[in-house]
């Protein structure tokens, strides 16, 4: 008989093959092998087989973990990761506890960031907005799931929500760039387009945050967002331009990643 270590090595073998290093192979196969459960080899096998065709991990086992909780993500929404709980925790760090503070989500995919912010700051009302209706539905589900109290708006950008204003507005928009899309790494590439690409420069969704968000902060109100590792003075720069004050904000290993801006 097949015993769980022998299907393990079979997995890790596999894995390192594509391009894997062993530990994070090692990791997978674990991963893959509980999914597959009482279901045998022939399961894991295709599981296997899925992952090594470039398909993220995350989407085969349904679910990513996020501030700690369990969202379920796929292939209709950006992975969330784990540079993002720093923008979580900056931005729930900005909203007072226990106060009816309005939050506006941009971009929010599988609603990861409002759902957190709605948990950690049940006081708050926060809107969340995607142009894309699958994301939604996926974002709708978690929040069922989570006992998040939100409201989900099929959006482009502001446009569901012109006339309303807000005291924080966080995004973790598009900003990878036209030539980096096509060197990201294969299960990166199965991710939604949409979610990812932030035209030739990666600064395109900022240009519109800088433009359109001051007319949608109540005074004194701010903006947080995340921003790719060499992008935050240039994002800076038009925050400041168009809204107010800005400052760079750290991500867990010292890269300056968030932009945080307040309305003059």
């Amino acid at each position: 008989m097949t015993t769980a270590r022998d299907l393990r090595a079979y997995g890790c073998t596999r894995l390192e093959a594509a391009g894997l290093d062993r530990r994070e192979a090692q990791a997978q196969a674990r991963w893959l092998l509980a999914h597959a459960g009482e279901n045998g080899r022939a399961a894991y096998s295709l599981l296997l087989d899925r992952r090594v065709s470039g398909e993220p991990l995350q989407y085969i086992i349904g679910f990513q973990s996020f501030m700690g909780y369990e969202f379920a993500v796929d292939a209709r929404v950006l992975i969330p990761r784990l540079d993002t709980e720093m923008l979580c925790f900056y931005a729930l760090e900005m909203l007072p506890a226990n106060s009816a503070v309005s939050v506006l989500d941009i971009g929010t995919g599988s609603g990861a960031l409002a759902i957190c912010i709605a948990l950690g700051r049940p006081q708050a009302q926060v809107t969340a907005l995607d142009i894309s209706e699958d994301a939604l539905a996926v974002a709708r589900g978690n929040a069922e799931r989570l006992g998040a109290q939100v409201r989900f708006v099929r959006s482009d950008y502001f446009v569901a929500v012109a006339g309303e204003r807000f005291d924080l507005i966080v995004s973790n928009p598009p900003y990878v760039t036209r030539e980096e899309l096509t060197a990201l790494p294969p299960d990166v590439q199965r991710e939604p387009r949409l979610a990812l690409d932030g035209g030739i420069d990666g600064l395109d969704a900022y240009r519109i945050l800088a433009r359109e968000a001051a007319a949608h902060l109540k005074p004194k109100g701010r903006l947080i967002v995340e921003v790719g590792a060499s992008q935050a003075e240039a994002v800076a720069g038009l925050f400041a331009a168009h809204i107010g004050p800005a400052d760079v904000l750290l991500d867990m290993q010292g890269v300056r990643r968030f932009v945080r801006a307040a309305r003059d």
